[in-house]
């Protein structure tokens, strides 16, 4: 999940202030119940008190039953004169001195909360002592504990859940953002706009970023129409011109035959017209194939056996005037689904190319397997490409500076790219030790 980091710091930040504010009103009440729990204690004890001073002698039978309380009378010498019961602490010597001292500590320590101490009275002759059973209060102190734990988990989860709930809601509008980018850099300009009802820094923001996804898909817009309109332009223009190309070349080749044993010069600018009509036609041709690949409809797939469509190329490079060395390999075979029409001219442009910047050396076609796909291996041993050229290899109308002085118009290696996109495939280049270009077209294999 995208922003997960952002949405937990937000959530502590959210839930710590109210855990906080929870947990000190838990105190806070428990600290009130426990006053006034003590305060009703002490005038338990006081009340008792007054009780046994009136009628020391009838501690026993009044107190027997007492389950709160521990009433007893002493004599001015410490001697014990009646009691209900006798302390836990106080029963038996085998407590020991060091186990003694401990229940002053527990009784100070289950007191303190309650604001509670025990009352003495003081009649001639005697001494009354009343004080709580620690028992008991601690009982009542582990409730109240327990109770303040429970409210201070139930309250803490609750204000998680509301916290974790609320910063999802502020992080929404940013996921919907980072979604929509991803959308953008893959190439889906029409985007969605995004709701938010926050009218803070990040609402503005979400605002501001509608207005830049709108603006976008307006312009991408515009320049499919644009683009839309040029491919047609160069359709049409491309269908007009090789008509009348063909009546010029037309004329160019009777001229030239007519002219026999005509002046050299003149031979020579009939020789220049053909080549040049003759590029000019390629070039057309080229635009016109172009156009038809750059269509956004879906090109007219069949099973294209690829072993075939490599010794097609080859004879096809065979039967050229000045034949160049194409070593073939088929490792391995495999139908792909494309339009062969197009998968041919692209792959032609690929070994054609190879053949132009080879320097006459030899070209290895070697169809193989990588990975689930069906690849074409296609290397030269020329002089390779630079790597600032090959970044711009695939650009319209781009010649590197190595292609000075050779034919071509700068369009076959972008015809191939778009062939094979529309295959499925892929194609990358990279250059090969100690010299050479390695071009590798890879397409799926048809279930």
């Amino acid at each position: 999940m995208k922003f997960r980091q952002l949405r937990n710091r937000l959530t502590w930040w959210y839930a710590l202030p109210v855990i906080a504010l929870v947990i000190a009103i838990a105190v806070g009440g428990v600290s009130i119940l426990l006053h006034e729990a003590g305060r009703g204690i002490q005038e338990r004890l006081q009340l008792a008190a007054q009780d046994v001073a009136r009628r020391p002698e009838q501690v026993r039978d009044h107190y027997a039953g007492a389950a709160d309380l521990i009433v007893i009378v002493f004599r001015r010498d410490g001697a014990v004169l009646s009691t209900q019961t006798m302390p836990p602490f106080d029963r038996g010597p085998r407590l020991g001195a060091a186990r003694s001292r401990q229940p002053g500590f527990a009784t100070g320590f289950v007191l303190a909360p309650f604001g509670v101490h025990p009352v003495v009275v003081e009649r001639k002759g005697w001494r009354v002592v009343v004080l709580p059973r620690i028992q008991w209060l601690a009982d009542i102190l582990r409730w109240y504990a327990l109770v303040a734990a429970l409210v201070v988990v139930a309250a803490s989860c609750l204000a998680w859940i509301i916290a974790r709930y609320v910063s999802a809601k502020a992080v929404a509008p940013l996921v919907e953002m980072a979604n929509a980018l991803d959308r953008l850099a893959g190439g889906e300009f029409t985007v969605a706009p995004i709701r938010t009802d926050d009218r803070s820094e990040l609402g503005h923001l979400v605002t501001l970023f509608n207005h830049a996804a709108d603006s976008i898909a307006v312009s991408m817009e515009e320049r499919r129409r644009s683009e839309a309109m040029m491919r047609q332009f160069v359709a049409d223009a491309g269908h007009q011109l090789r008509t009348p190309l063909t009546v010029i070349l037309g004329y160019v080749d009777i001229l030239g035959a007519r002219s026999g044993n005509a002046d050299p010069k003149m031979m020579h600018v009939f020789d220049v017209m053909h080549i040049e009509g003759q590029r000019m036609r390629r070039l057309i041709d080229q635009l016109l194939t172009l156009a038809r690949m750059d269509r956004e409809e879906e090109p007219r797939d069949e099973r294209v056996l690829m072993s075939s469509m490599v010794e097609s190329l080859r004879d096809e490079f065979a039967f050229r005037l000045d034949p160049p060395d194409v070593h073939v390999a088929i490792e391995d075979d495999a139908a792909i689904s494309a339009n062969a029409d197009e998968l041919y001219e692209a792959l032609y442009n690929v070994l054609d190319n190879a053949v132009k910047y080879g320097a006459g050396a030899p070209i290895d076609v070697i169809l193989q397997r990588t990975g689930g796909d069906i690849a074409i291996v296609i290397q030269d041993r020329g002089p390779g490409i630079p790597p600032g050229e090959r970044e711009r290899i695939f650009d319209r109308f781009y010649r590197g500076e190595s292609s000075e002085g050779l034919e071509g118009t700068g369009l076959g290696m972008t015809i191939a790219r778009r062939g094979i996109e529309r295959a499925r495939g892929t194609i990358s280049i990279e250059s090969m030790e100690p010299h050479g270009t390695r071009v590798v077209a890879a397409f799926p294999i048809a279930q």
